[in-house]
């Protein structure tokens, strides 16, 4: 057999095998989100909401210039169907007019308040209140990145329990309620849970969130409904359910704050951020023994802007393939170590081999077969099987989540699934390879370049007249 047969045969292999890996996550979030669904048939919010048990919550929404969509996140926060909420705006030293959109629609006035800095961070400029919504601050603040922000937005929070959510981002209105509910029965073990984040560009929004529900109208947003659809309704479900979760989405994550506080809060030195401060909590309560669980709730549901530019799209892979590095770089300790249980034996090793270094075998792949294929130097039965593998398993697992969503939540219509099973087929042709691309680019180069937190261009959120809430 030549070197090209075996080459073909094991990175063929290695698509089988990632394939089957999401065959099996798909089979645990396929039961799991039935019997989510059968429990929610039971459950009541209303319960949540009145019975005074509810812990407050503080969402804290770091901001760099999100004045085109900062307004209606803030808004439909205070749309949210949950008791005891305080909204924590961060502003990290904008360059655009996020504070004076802030100030002006919120009537906010500087206002003297005490600032703890158990997490040191950049200077702050001041901290602004609304004598309209009293539970909103804006704290102004020097630009030190998305992490700093957050820190300084714990510094300020009241409650014992914060959300961290992007400034383009728009909670649902019972998802609160949704995320607490799930924490209350384990509420001295759950010290992090998150929920479902789907794309917001195709959707139009109302003073109580978003109103009508559709996809972008370009190829590259379409992808990316899908893509998070797989991302979350399968890949986190079953994570989740094998104890092994390890990132909860910076655009929606809910975190005990003594907790965030114990681990010296979110790091500086990483551009991701989200994944690297969940790795930190299993890290530091597995060496002090602390039972603990890290939650994530699907049916809960964030909506969030997607770039919709190569150029966007680029940045941000590049971004998340980063940080993916950087995390297993800041905790190479727990890399295979029996000590930090099926975190280290199990999650970390996948997300090592399957996910960073992926890159490598995807692009060889898909670069040297199908040349090799071309030239006649590969058997056609070689390369018909890399191409079931790399190509035809990925499809069906991408038509069986579309088939999930619409047993479980059915929130798009039958015209946008037709389109979602287009896409489905359509970015196996050059845009799953540029992205790997993409990866491949950053995997390599990382090391050395400055990081940076560069907001994706935004378009803003469709907006349409408030409704009255009933």
């Amino acid at each position: 057999m030549t070197e090209l047969a075996l080459f073909s045969l094991l990175v063929t292999g290695f698509f089988g095998i990632v394939n089957t890996i999401y065959l099996v996550q798909m089979l645990v979030a396929f039961a799991a989100v039935r019997r989510r669904l059968r429990a929610l048939a039971l459950e009541d919010f209303t319960d949540i909401r009145e019975s005074g048990l509810a812990p407050p919550v503080s969402i804290l929404v770091p901001a760099y210039n999100e004045g085109k969509s900062i307004v209606e996140s803030v808004r439909s926060l205070f749309a949210l169907r949950y008791p005891k909420i305080e909204v924590v705006v961060i502003n990290d030293g904008s360059t655009d007019d996020t504070l004076e959109h802030l100030i002006a629609a919120f009537g906010l006035r500087l206002t003297p308040r005490v600032y703890w800095q158990r997490i040191k961070g950049k200077p702050v400029r001041g901290i602004y209140w609304s004598p309209a919504h009293p539970g909103l601050w804006v704290l102004d603040k020097a630009n030190g990145r998305k992490a700093d922000a957050i820190n300084a937005g714990i510094n300020l929070a009241s409650a014992p329990y914060v959300c961290v959510i992007d400034g383009d981002s728009v909670l649902e209105g019972d998802a609160m309620a949704a995320v607490m509910n799930a924490i209350l029965p384990h509420s001295t073990e759950a010290v992090a849970a998150g929920g479902t984040v789907r794309i917001v560009n195709g959707c139009t929004l109302d003073g109580n969130g978003v109103a009508t529900i559709g996809l972008p109208k370009s190829f590259l947003g379409a992808s990316q409904v899908l893509e998070y659809l797989r991302a979350f309704l399968f890949g986190r479900v079953a994570w989740g359910e094998l104890k092994t979760l390890m990132i909860v989405s910076g655009a929606f994550g809910v975190f005990r704050k003594d907790v965030l506080v114990d681990i010296g809060g979110f790091r500086h030195d990483t551009v991701g951020e989200d994944m690297d401060v969940v790795v930190r909590i299993h890290r530091r309560l597995r060496s002090i023994r602390r039972p603990y669980r890290v939650v994530f709730v699907p049916d809960p549901v964030c909506w969030t802007e997607c770039p919709e530019t190569l150029k966007g799209l680029r940045g941000q892979r590049e971004r998340w393939q980063r940080g993916l590095g950087e995390t297993l770089d800041h905790n190479q300790e727990m890399l295979a170590n029996p000590r930090f249980g099926r975190i280290g034996l199990f999650a970390l090793p996948y997300f090592m081999v399957f996910e960073y270094l992926a890159p490598i075998m995807e692009v060889a792949g898909y670069v040297i077969l199908p040349f090799g294929w071309a030239l006649g130097l590969l058997d056609s039965r070689l390369f018909t099987l890399f191409i079931a593998m790399a190509f035809a398993y990925g499809l069906c697992l991408s038509l069986t989540t579309l088939l999930l969503e619409e047993l479980s939540f059915r929130r798009y219509r039958t015209r946008h699934l037709f389109r979602l099973i287009g896409v489905a087929v359509l970015e196996n042709f050059g845009l799953r390879q540029l992205q790997s691309w993409w990866r491949l680019v950053a995997l390599i180069t990382w090391r050395g370049r400055p990081q940076t937190w560069a907001s994706a261009p935004r378009q803003g959120f469709q907006s349409v007249p408030t409704r009255l809430t009933p």
